[in-house]
């Protein structure tokens, strides 16, 4: 648990420290992003190979990001305006919807 706290504070500090404008951080949080897609991309061609040319109209990378920044919100609100068991909800929910799709929600 302790692990996952201090992760939290360091992403929160990390974005923090992008919007005061501070390049070196913005250029350590673009490489760690950057790892993040080529690890999760090469992961999801492994895992789902029909999400190769992505889906709705996404590349592949546009969906990791998406989910990358989901995730990221997540992180930042668990404990504050957000519980664990949401949280759980939420990237259950998103994970289900891109992975099986499913009917659009508005008319």
């Amino acid at each position: 648990m302790m692990k996952d706290q201090l992760w939290r504070m360091f992403s929160v500090h990390m974005a923090l420290e992008s919007i005061r404008g501070n390049t070196e951080i913005q250029d350590l949080n673009c490489l760690i992003s950057l790892s993040f897609v080529e690890e999760f991309e090469s992961i999801l061609m492994r895992m789902y190979p029909s999400l190769k040319d992505g889906a709705g109209g996404l590349s592949l990378k546009e969906l990791i990001r998406i989910f990358e920044n989901f995730i990221a919100g997540l992180v930042s609100n668990v404990g504050t305006t957000l519980s664990v068991d949401e949280a759980k909800r939420s990237w259950k929910f998103l994970v289900t919807r891109v992975l099986k799709g499913g009917a659009p929600y508005a008319p």
